[in-house]
């Protein structure tokens, strides 16, 4: 299981190494503080990952498409995904929902609330272990 984890979080840390663009008037933060946001939560994603596939014994293999609202405050309002989904896993998307309402994001500049669409992607890495991305 740890070496699992750990080419689970070569894979986030790399996913998280995009070059961000400018933040713009629209959503007021920049992918690189949604990523930064998350990449603080990878433990966590990762164990809700590896749970998944030891519960269904089996890879997970999809894309887990979200949708949050970011209060002024950095606190997560409100999140849900988009159906349909071919995550096959039910409790999957359960706590991956939940660290989402757990964390903490940046202050929007704007002031106000920010509504995020943000991919979580599931997929079998050549070296047959599980393997997570997040964003884009």
């Amino acid at each position: 299981m740890k070496r699992a984890l750990a080419a689970l979080g070569i894979a986030l840390l790399s996913a998280c190494a995009h070059e961000a663009p400018e933040k713009d008037n629209a959503t007021a933060l920049t992918r690189l503080d949604i990523s930064n946001a998350f990449a603080a939560e990878r433990d966590k994603l990762l164990e809700c990952h590896q749970e998944s596939v030891d519960r269904t014994r089996q890879a997970v293999v999809g894309t887990l498409r979200t949708r949050f609202v970011i209060g002024k405050d950095g606190v997560v309002k409100s999140v849900v995904h988009q159906t349909p989904t071919d995550i096959p896993d039910p409790k999957l998307i359960t706590c991956v929902e939940r660290l989402i309402r757990k964390t903490r994001f940046p202050p929007p500049s704007t002031g106000g609330e920010v509504t995020v669409e943000y991919p979580f992607k599931f997929k079998k890495a050549s070296n047959g272990l599980p393997e997570m991305i997040f964003g884009d």
